[in-house]
């Protein structure tokens, strides 16, 4: 038994420490919260609104941005008992355990049942050309979310117990799991805007036609069964190449109020993992207002039904407030909020920082805590060619 427990450690370790998705990581956007569907602009809001491509000044030329970041949660300490596990059974390596080592191996077993972690890693890059015919940027955005679950079996951790008196154990009679999710997203598209003017206010319209790529992993093993070469065997993936769009719309009404609106990912799909999962990628209908007054700014998005969550299939309806404020002509001070209506994503605070030395280029960085010991951090560059 204490072979087989060993044995699939490695999975739980490796499957943490890899990466996963669920934000847009932006930092300038994640340090406000995630807001942007109103306020942001052509360098930073196509992926969030495409309406946005159209959100310039007159003086705004070609700008390319580039972003990577991570966010992870692991309320149950899923990482912390499993690489205490691994420690205890390197003690006791090629020996009989004691009464005293056995019951702590099966505290741990404990502790990790049913425990889970998820990862999110994220990571975008754009070029936006704006122009008063048709303004576009061109983006790839790269998501990778990874869901770790445990399933102790109680009857494993009895036959363990008495495998210290007996010194006798059944390796063919485990049934403890691991189970694995991962789903990586890779979308390559085009925002496209054009603008129209009426009194009183400016409209604009967008479309992001986008390819994407999806590439699932699914693994489910016991302990006695599990193999690390499945991990990445092609025989627990499936990949699909899927085309979608998102469509929005983006109204200026004099210098301090904006509204936009976006529906994300408007062909609806549904997916099979090789553990016969089904997992749908549903419509999301989101809505923003914006204000701004001189050095200060404040967003509000808000997403007008529930849709599920791509990797836990959990309905979610998220509400994002965030703020900006100039403290110098080269450095900003953002700070967000997000909720789920739905109870199902943990509430995260954000903290951000932009700043613009001399020259082309601007450093924005954003640090995410949150409910379920979760963490995270952005950072982005953006360079713009006047």
């Amino acid at each position: 038994m204490l072979k087989e427990i060993k044995t699939v450690l490695p999975i739980l370790l490796c499957a943490c420490s890899s990466v996963s998705a669920g934000e847009f990581f932006n930092a300038k956007t994640l340090g406000s919260g995630g807001v942007g569907v109103a306020g942001a602009d052509f360098k930073n809001g196509a992926f969030l609104n495409p309406a946005l491509v159209n959100v310039y000044t007159d003086d705004s030329a070609v700008s390319l941005n580039a972003s990577v970041g991570i966010i992870g949660s692991d309320d149950d300490e899923l990482i912390e008992n499993a690489e205490d596990l691994e420690d205890e059974l390197d003690d006791i390596d090629d020996s009989v355990p004691s009464s005293a080592e056995v019951e702590d191996i099966v505290d741990l077993l404990n502790d990790i049942d049913g425990a889970e972690a998820d990862f999110e890693f994220g990571s975008y890059f754009q070029v936006a050309l704006p122009n008063k015919y048709v303004s576009l940027a061109l983006f790839i955005n790269l998501t990778s979310d990874t869901a770790i679950t445990t399933n102790v079996s109680s009857a494993d951790i009895a036959a363990l117990n008495a495998a210290a008196d007996t010194l006798v154990f059944d390796s063919n009679s485990v049934s403890s799991e691991v189970l694995v999710l991962n789903a990586s997203i890779a979308e390559y598209g085009v925002a496209l805007g054009k603008t129209f003017d009426i009194p009183g206010a400016n409209i604009s319209i967008g479309i992001s036609p986008k390819l994407q790529d999806i590439d699932i992993y699914d693994y489910v093993a016991t302990v006695d069964l599990y193999d690390e070469d499945d991990f990445d065997s092609r025989r627990n993936r499936s990949s699909d190449t899927h085309f979608n769009a998102d469509v929005g719309l983006h109204i200026a009404i004099g210098e301090s109020f904006k509204v936009g609106a976006v529906l994300s990912d408007i062909n609806e799909e549904e997916f099979d993992t090789e553990e016969n999962r089904d997992l749908e990628m549903e419509t999301r209908a989101t809505a923003g207002f914006s204000y701004q007054k001189n050095d200060t700014f404040v967003e509000v998005n808000v997403d007008l039904d529930d849709a599920k969550d791509f990797v836990s299939q959990e309905d979610t309806q998220i509400l994002r407030v965030g703020s900006q404020l100039d403290v110098v002509s080269w450095a900003k001070l953002r700070l967000g909020y997000k909720h789920d209506f739905e109870d199902n994503q943990a509430d995260l605070f954000t903290l951000g920082f932009g700043f613009r030395p001399r020259g082309i280029m601007s450093i924005d960085v954003a640090g995410i805590v949150g409910e379920n010991e979760t963490y995270g951090g952005v950072v982005q560059f953006n360079f713009d060619f006047m």
